[in-house]
């Protein structure tokens, strides 16, 4: 964490289960904070993105891996997505 106090964390998948558990242990987890979200469900990532105020928000998650203010990521995403 160098020259900051905390890590920024971007989600990847606001799913109910992002929302009920990921999503509230980032963010009161000491030394991060909800940095970004993305999703390609805009209705559920303005929804995700509403309740756990985080501003910046991607519906294309390669955006949000672009961004240099992202410390780390968090993949919430069904199983039958992954490689």
């Amino acid at each position: 964490m160098a020259n900051k106090d905390f890590i920024k964390v971007g989600l990847i998948g606001c799913s109910k289960i992002a929302s009920v558990a990921h999503l509230p242990a980032l963010r009161n987890m000491k030394g991060a904070k909800l940095g970004a979200l993305a999703d390609t469900d805009e209705e559920r990532l303005m929804k995700a993105s509403y309740r756990f105020g985080v501003q910046n928000v991607h519906r294309d998650y390669c955006r949000m891996l672009e961004d240099k203010e992202i410390d780390a990521v968090v993949i919430v995403t069904p199983t039958n997505l992954t490689c």
